[in-house]
């Protein structure tokens, strides 16, 4: 079998049907559609079962809830396919997604492609019906013995964490799964999906149809599980202290900087009922912060506010919003 598609499903009674219809339509049908039933309490596991009944191709994994990661991982236990792919339940894409993408990625030997997508809400309809040409323009390739090892700041800007606006070659998830209870999991796994391929190739084509719904993770009202995005770029500094690469360090602490400091200083001013649940995000920081302050690639101000961070967060603010206001939430700006 040629690709393994992935879908964790939980509460989506009202999308999932477009979603399934999407992914069965495919131009390419050489593949097998996991669509994996994490515990839904509404009509989604019956309407799995629906479609598993009527297309071979679709199996479905019934299993307690344990939360996107789990539910992926399930999938990913039981993928035959030479490729994987992922679609989120509440989405859908271009009928010729995976044909023009597994084009790709043979004609190239690319270990994963990333396409483009479009947002789109209940006010916001597209048009997916257009026709793509059979070969898709290339935006770029990156190849290297590591890719993860070029990520900063070459690439970063350039390479979507998202696992769902991609294909990947199986053996890119041999070693690999989605960590488990934590919000933002594909950004997690960026570094090590990109350790584990030696080419990718980004195309320009926008074959992902991304709804914008009310009540998705993403939109969530501001809790402490929004500190997870501190905790996966402090994951990044550790990971090439790990391999010793201090050029990569360097800007992966500064990354971490930028986004802690809008965490620390919306929970000192915005959220303070939050205050202990980021202890020990304080803690992390303070182990991190001399990556920081012996940082060439930190300015002398932007260290200086990494510094009042932790000893006068009022004086951070006022240096933050003065010299570095992209690094505060908007509504602090």
């Amino acid at each position: 079998m040629k690709l393994s598609i992935i879908v964790p499903i939980y509460k989506v009674e009202s999308y999932l049907r477009r979603c399934i219809d999407s992914i069965l339509a495919q131009t390419f049908t050489d593949f097998e559609l996991i669509l994996v039933d994490d515990g839904s309490p509404d009509n989604c596991p019956v309407i799995c079962d629906e479609y598993s009944k009527k297309d071979s191709r679709v199996v479905v994994i019934h299993k307690e809830n344990g939360g996107i990661s789990d539910a992926r991982n399930a999938g990913l236990d039981i993928a035959q396919g030479e490729y994987i792919g992922f679609v989120d339940s509440d989405d859908f894409i271009h009928r010729q997604t995976y044909e023009i993408a597994l084009k790709t990625a043979q004609k190239n030997q690319a270990d994963i492609v990333q396409w483009g997508w479009v947002q789109y809400s209940d006010v916001n309809e597209i048009n997916s019906d257009i026709e793509f040409p059979n070969d898709a323009t290339i935006r770029e390739t990156i190849e290297s013995s590591n890719i993860a090892e070029i990520y900063y700041p070459q690439i970063c800007y350039k390479i979507n964490a998202s696992v769902w606006n991609k294909l990947y070659v199986r053996k890119v998830f041999d070693n690999i799964r989605f960590p488990i209870g934590l919000i933002y999991e594909d950004f997690h796994i960026t570094l090590s999906t990109l350790n584990a391929a030696k080419k990718l190739v980004i195309i320009a084509e926008e074959f992902y149809y991304y709804y914008q719904r009310m009540g998705s993770i993403m939109h969530e009202e501001y809790s402490p599980k929004c500190f997870t995005a501190c905790l996966v770029l402090s994951k990044h500094v550790d990971y090439f202290l790990k391999r010793k690469n201090a050029s990569q360090r360097n800007y992966a602490a500064h990354d971490y900087l930028d986004r802690y400091s809008q965490h620390i200083l919306r929970v000192c001013f915005e959220y303070k009922q939050y205050k202990k649940d980021f202890t020990p995000f304080r803690r992390q920081y303070l182990r991190k912060l001399r990556y920081i302050i012996f940082n060439p690639t930190v300015c002398r101000m932007k260290k200086l506010m990494a510094m009042m961070l932790v000893i006068s967060p009022k004086i951070a603010y006022k240096i933050c919003r003065k010299y570095f206001p992209e690094c505060l939430f908007e509504s602090m700006r």
